[in-house]
């Protein structure tokens, strides 16, 4: 198979995957294992697509594969482990592969923010900051950087910078909105305004929002 080819499957792959089709990603993934020079990064994807789909077995088995990320030289495999990774809840391994990534690449912007996440998500919060604020740098319009972002500010207990970075996360849709109604009741309530954290979560429990459950009130 030409590079070409293969670039424009790997493309529609990921495309599926990010829209959530996981068994046509799997298939796919499956088909090109038989070609040597697409294996390694199919395997990666396969990973991805198996974590994402909730398929802890099989991710586990096809991230056996890679145990050194020194050894790989792909940024893009690197990003799909550590994502996996990072989907299985393993921060220790996600970090390992996402801190390779970002030494082949330090401006890949899915990679720094994903790192930052990773860092967030076990406390690192001051580690994680650099590449959280890269991440907004690099990807400006991503709902989920700033959010992030914000995650990390009110750690530090910093609420005007959180709430800066949630205003600029608002209008974008690519974020997880239970998180973001969590983190902005969380601002309010820590600026004094806890009605209007108490009234926000209400109206987030009324709409049925996934994650925002009545006893959180």
């Amino acid at each position: 198979a030409s590079s070409q080819t293969l670039e424009s499957r790997f493309n529609t792959i990921n495309q599926a995957i990010y829209e959530g089709r996981f068994a046509e990603a799997i298939k796919d993934l499956n088909a090109l294992m038989s070609i040597k020079e697409a294996e390694l990064p199919a395997k990666a994807l396969l990973a991805l697509a198996a974590a994402m789909s909730d398929d802890r077995e099989l991710a586990v088995q096809a991230l056996a594969e890679f145990k050194d990320p020194k050894s790989i030289t792909k940024v893009e495999v690197l990003l799909a482990i550590g994502s996996a990774y990072f989907k299985l809840g393993d921060a220790f391994n996600a970090i390992r592969f996402l801190d390779a990534a970002v030494k082949l690449n330090p401006n890949h912007p899915l990679v720094v923010a994903r790192l930052g996440a990773c860092l967030v998500g076990i406390g690192r919060i001051k580690d994680a900051l650099p590449h959280l604020q890269k991440g907004v740098e690099l990807m400006p319009e991503s709902g989920g950087a700033w959010l992030n972002l914000a995650r990390a500010h009110l750690e530090l207990n910093d609420v005007d910078a959180a709430l800066v970075a949630l205003n600029q996360s608002e209008p974008f849709p690519d974020k997880e909105v239970s998180l973001f109604t969590l983190v902005k009741s969380e601002v309010l309530s820590r600026s004094g305004k806890s009605e209007e954290a108490e009234a926000l979560l209400k109206s987030a429990v009324e709409a049925g929002q996934e994650g925002i459950i009545p006893e959180l009130i």
